[in-house]
């Protein structure tokens, strides 16, 4: 039997939680399964909160007379893929495009590894230089008024009148101030690449640990894409905006076999002059090599690019070391790039983390 328009209307106060949660934020806390989850629902018959009879676990006691939980050791977290968290945020009414909610997936498994990006000294810091005194309008932080200066004028106190605060110029310091290294992130995205919409992309979260990492620093970051001969992506210069940034670093190409050299050539050389110094980091594996040899003026641009750049620079190489590839990897040292082995993906993650500790341990600027 169909209902008629006005039945339904009638019916619509029973129907209020149909659109639950639509237009929603995506909440924190869901890329990790739940314990629960992982072990699967069990029938209301067999569970213990509802029956109060003892389950599974209360019938097998451990040594100390436990429920025996401490037998099968510590629980070891476990994530869902990007893909099943997009379905869970729909599942839910979260109304994010695809792409936000990949950033949100990323930034969520970054965020316990990150860790304040490295900063190096400055020439000279500036000292504040007293210049006078202006008017302090209402709507200003109360504690910049310079009450002595201001009583001084008038006994009466009217603000935005007769309410003073104190002007500093800057004067030549004499302690050195700290700069932020600002970060050049490119991540290999040939046709070997996981892509991160559908499982997780380990090269992407390195990336992505380092550079919110810089942001927080305070540091600019400019993210590059490449898988070539192909296609390649990258931001529009030097970015402190985190969307712009993760925007490209969640995307995917899937074309050619390594991160492009001419991605540097045309950052670094035929680019003009940095304003402060960079570090250069490339996730790739040994294609890239291949790379080096095949393009014109490879090492050189890679040797160039580290004197452009000013700040250092680091291949993280998935290989599990330098057996099959000795020469090749003592030639870049010896143009003076670092270089790190990590053989499995997973592993770029720790390097990402212990990045600022093991490469400017000596400035002190890590936690």
């Amino acid at each position: 039997m169909e209902l008629r328009e006005q039945d339904l209307a009638a019916l619509a106060p029973w129907f209020d939680t149909r659109d639950a949660g639509v237009g929603g934020e995506a909440p924190d806390g869901l890329t990790e399964l739940d314990e629960d989850e992982e072990s699967g629902a069990i029938h209301p018959a067999e569970d213990p909160d509802l029956t109060g009879l003892g389950g599974p676990e209360e019938e097998e006691e451990g040594p100390a007379g436990g429920d025996g939980r401490e037998l099968r050791g510590g629980r070891k977290h476990n994530y869902r893929a990007p893909s099943s968290y997009v379905e869970l945020m729909r599942s839910v009414g979260v109304n994010l495009s695809e792409d936000e909610l990949l950033r949100r997936y990323y930034r969520e498994r970054a965020r316990p590894h990150l860790i304040r990006f490295p900063a190096r000294e400055a020439a000279r810091a500036t000292d504040p230089l007293p210049e006078g005194v202006e008017t302090w309008e209402p709507g200003s932080p109360l504690a910049d008024v310079d009450w002595v200066e201001t009583v001084a004028r008038s006994p009466i106190v009217v603000p935005g009148v007769t309410t003073v605060q104190r002007v500093f110029g800057a004067g030549a310091g004499v302690s050195p101030e700290r700069a932020p290294l600002d970060l050049y992130v490119g991540v290999d995205c040939s046709g070997s690449m996981a892509n991160p919409k559908f499982v997780m992309s380990y090269p992407v979260l390195g990336a992505v640990i380092l550079a919110l990492s810089a942001l927080r620093a305070g540091a600019r970051v400019r993210a590059v894409l490449s898988g070539e001969p192909g296609r390649h992506s990258a931001t529009d210069g030097w970015e402190r905006r985190e969307k712009e940034i993760l925007q490209v670093l969640v995307g995917y190409l899937g074309t050619g076999y390594a991160f492009g050299v001419l991605r540097l050539k045309e950052d670094f050389l035929d680019a003009p002059p940095l304003r402060r110094p960079a570090h250069v980091i490339v996730v790739t594996d040994a294609d890239i090599f291949h790379m080096l040899g095949e393009v014109k003026d490879g090492w050189e641009t890679a040797e160039r690019t580290l004197q452009r750049a000013g700040g250092g620079g680091t291949f993280v190489l998935h290989m599990p070391d330098e057996r099959h590839f000795g020469e090749p990897v003592a030639r870049l040292r010896s143009i003076g790039w670092d270089v790190r082995f990590v053989a499995r993906w997973e592993d770029v993650v720790e390097f990402a983390r212990a990045f600022s500790r093991t490469t400017w341990a000596s400035e002190g600027n890590h936690r």
